[in-house]
């Protein structure tokens, strides 16, 4: 008798436990396959984004050659440091980023220095810079992370024509475009699985320019760096 309640019992307890397991418990049929871990996280994370960024440029000076018909004297254009900004599409796999991006920056001319003589100069400029990046990522916690990356592409600086006191038109304008080439690092935050606030630093080789027919100028190739914000939507 007693035998047969605890028969009774034990199995009422084995079904009421199989009642309560959860589907994925359950044992798999023979000849199937063993069941695997959790297929990882970024296998279902969003592969494309978009992102925009705002900040700051470093520029304080543009070199420059002016050429008297054979006499070249050096200059400089004095600057006054304006906004960076860009916005750029990508492709994200588990360890890297590729993306086309778009940026622009502005710049204000305070100085115009020709060999021995400086004086006060008025007038803006701008650059801007469109290319191909590719960057190393690396995810420290869920929520930070780091990337370092390059770049390469075409860019161009516009700087207006600037008149000296004395009359000379020394320092022409010049538009010319060519090839460019980036560095950035960066720091990325995770809001959340599609968004993402970011800080970098963008290090930029600008090609220079020239113009003018009488005297004519000659703009070095720049260095330009920019601090920058931003905002990183997956999708």
């Amino acid at each position: 008798m007693k035998l047969r309640q605890t028969i009774l019992r034990t199995t009422g307890a084995v079904l009421l436990l199989a009642g309560a397991l959860p589907a994925w418990a359950e044992p798999a049929p023979a000849g199937a396959a063993a069941p695997t871990s959790a297929a990882p996280a970024a296998a279902d994370a969003p592969a494309y984004y978009a992102t925009a960024q705002l900040g700051q440029n470093n520029l304080r000076r543009w070199p420059a050659r002016v050429d008297f018909g054979g006499v070249g004297v050096d200059g400089e254009l004095g600057l006054d440091s304006g906004l960076h900004g860009g916005v750029a599409v990508g492709r994200q796999t588990e360890h890297a980023r590729f993306e086309l991006e778009y940026q622009y920056g502005r710049f204000d001319i305070s100085r115009m220095t020709l060999g021995p003589v400086s004086e006060a100069g008025s007038g803006g400029g701008h650059y801007q810079a469109l290319t191909v990046n590719a960057y190393r990522t690396a995810a420290w916690t869920e929520s930070l992370g780091g990337y370092a990356g390059v770049g390469l592409g075409w860019g161009a600086a516009t700087l207006p024509s600037l008149q000296m006191s004395n009359g000379c038109n020394c320092f022409a304008g010049a538009d010319h475009g060519g090839w460019l080439y980036q560095a950035r690092l960066g720091l990325d935050y995770r809001l959340a699985p599609a968004h993402d606030l970011f800080v970098q630093y963008t290090w930029l080789r600008m090609p220079g320019g020239s113009g003018g027919a009488g005297p004519t100028v000659s703009y070095e190739r720049r260095h330009v760096g920019a601090w920058s914000v931003g905002y990183r939507y997956h999708f």
